[in-house]
């Protein structure tokens, strides 16, 4: 268990029996522990939601090639479900249409490093989905929760909490 002297000297890479992890300390201290994928033929890639999740581009340990028919296919199912690479420029590539003031990213990216445009698209998609999850989590809300926040809010307000709730109704 090496940290890596790379750009990022906050992330470790754990090797041994089982799935191998890679554990990255954020800026706020905590650490985020990431499952890698052990096939050594995979793509990193951003997932509609938001997610950076690896891709297997092999079906087996005999055939590793990144241009196999296996390969081809799985990228051209994910591209068409909404998945972007990971390491290169939606913009460039001709996912993404350029923004008034957007340029396509020039250089090579790598599995740890992104282009800014990879990283918006995330921040964007995230942004989305948490709406999404904090909308389907009100629609669970049950009375009871209800009746908490409401408590809740009162107390904080310096209201009784009882004030203004009807039980037996």
């Amino acid at each position: 268990m090496n940290w890596s002297g790379g750009q990022n000297n906050r992330i470790k890479v754990i090797t041994g029996p089982g799935t191998p992890t890679k554990r990255i300390m954020m800026p706020d201290g905590t650490m985020r522990v990431e499952k890698l994928c052990p096939i050594p033929n995979n793509v990193k890639m951003v997932s509609p939601d938001g997610n950076v999740v690896c891709l297997p581009l092999a079906n087996n340990w005999v055939d590793r090639s990144p241009n196999s028919e296996y390969a081809q296919l799985q990228l051209a199912i994910k591209t068409k479900a909404g998945f972007i690479r990971y390491d290169q420029c939606p913009i460039a590539t001709g996912v993404l249409p350029p923004g008034k003031n957007d340029k396509a990213c020039t250089g090579k990216f790598s599995r740890d490093e992104c282009c800014p445009h990879v990283e918006k698209v995330i921040a964007a998609r995230r942004a989305v989905k948490q709406k999404a999850n904090a909308k389907f989590a009100a629609s669970m809300e049950t009375a009871q929760d209800k009746l908490i926040k409401l408590a809740a809010a009162q107390a904080t307000a310096g209201a009784p909490a009882a004030k203004g709730l009807k039980f037996g109704d």
